[in-house]
């Protein structure tokens, strides 16, 4: 035996103890993982409330067709996409796990589930960037005239909600690409402790 097979060896060794401290660093990241949702959950609700509310106050202060219309489309949107944020997202799995395999489940339970809920708000938030599109052209013939005056109330109101909906496209994105990097780390940690 050379010194190469001895220190081959001797890392295999070592490593056969640092198990259990692999299963915590699991576990732990688990934890991460769930109060990392909580806080997204409670960002999510705070402003669906935020865009009802100001919904809301375009209604009582000019209680016509286009506002009535906006605050229906907006609350309609806030009940869908807040009862599939609790769907997908409230559904994890809170057990404790007790081995390898039941970390890695539980992992791939709750990536699972941010998948679900990254490719609904993609494909949510598209679907109220179309109907908003439709909305604000038909306010838009609708008021020309008070656009024709006052053309800044237009490219706030029409600028924010596209730049809003490009925020929100530009974060999902982003998210999407952060859950895939992190779906990898994942899966060679646990290749790499199923290996040990």
């Amino acid at each position: 035996m050379n010194d190469s097979e001895l220190t081959r060896l001797q890392t295999e060794w070592q490593g056969l103890g640092n198990v259990d401290a692999a299963l915590e660093r699991l576990a732990e990241r688990a934890r991460r993982e769930l109060r990392r949702a909580r806080r997204s959950i409670a960002v999510e609700c705070i402003a669906a409330a935020c865009s009802t509310a100001t919904c809301a106050y375009f209604l009582v202060e000019n209680a016509s067709g286009p506002a009535i219309g906006l605050t229906a489309i907006v609350v309609v949107f806030n009940a869908v996409y807040l009862r599939k944020l609790f769907q997908v997202r409230g559904a994890r799995s809170r057990d404790a796990a007790r081995s390898l395999d039941d970390y890695g489940a539980l992992l791939r339970t709750q990536l699972a589930a941010e998948t679900r809920w990254l490719d609904f708000a993609w494909r949510a938030t598209w679907v109220l960037a179309a109907i908003l599109a439709i909305w604000s052209a038909w306010q838009l013939l609708h008021a020309r005239e008070a656009y024709a005056l006052e053309p800044w109330r237009g490219i706030v109101g029409f600028g924010g909600i596209a730049a809003l909906l490009a925020g929100t496209l530009a974060w999902v994105h982003h998210a999407r690409g952060r859950l895939q990097l992190r779906s990898r780390r994942m899966d060679e940690e646990l290749a790499r402790l199923t290996l040990e």
